[in-house]
């Protein structure tokens, strides 16, 4: 189970540091150009949380099966 929590460790920060950078990109000058793209990372991130949750329920099938 080390590995579990390792991997939802390491899921939780890169989801957090991930959402952390775009934060406020709505509000920046400097990304004018990209103008709608936070809208698409935002579904990205949506999607990689759904998946998260498929890959945490995999997770406690596991753990609750017996051997």
């Amino acid at each position: 189970m080390r590995v579990r929590e390792r991997f939802n460790d390491q899921i939780d920060k890169f989801v957090y540091q991930f959402s952390t950078i775009f934060k406020d990109v709505e509000m920046s000058n400097d990304l004018k150009e990209f103008k709608g793209e936070d809208k698409r990372l935002l579904s990205q991130v949506e999607e990689l949380q759904k998946k998260y949750c498929e890959i945490l329920r995999i997770f406690n099938n596991i753990s609750t099966s017996s051997a």
